[in-house]
């Protein structure tokens, strides 16, 4: 069987995948070592799903980094999609090649 292939009640569905180039600024690249990657995610991904992947990659130093306990981004994080901020991480759904940015706002005097 193919990989990426699920077979349910014998019927075989096949789930695609898509890659994503994703984009780090700031302390973010430190947190996770670099500054550009391209992800993996399903087809019908959203934002916030390609989020929380990240965070599950990166682990805790980029959760306390850009999320809130509650799961919602930390007030000075700024997502965007294809140059194009994201309000709402979950009714954004990603495209093959898309490319997202993570930026930490900087501050300072």
């Amino acid at each position: 069987m193919a990989r990426g292939t699920v077979v349910r009640n014998n019927i075989k569905k096949v789930r695609k995948a898509m890659q994503v180039n994703v984009t780090y600024s700031g302390r973010l690249r430190d947190v996770t070592g670099c500054s550009r990657e391209v992800a993996t995610v399903a087809a019908d991904s959203t934002v916030g799903q390609l989020l929380r992947k990240l965070v599950a990659i990166h682990g805790d130093g980029l959760r306390s980094a850009v999320l809130q306990d509650d799961g919602r981004l930390l007030g000075w994080i700024l997502v965007s999609l294809n140059d194009r901020q994201v309000v709402d991480l979950e009714s954004e759904r990603l495209c093959e090649g898309d490319e997202v940015t993570i930026l930490s706002a900087i501050s300072g005097g």
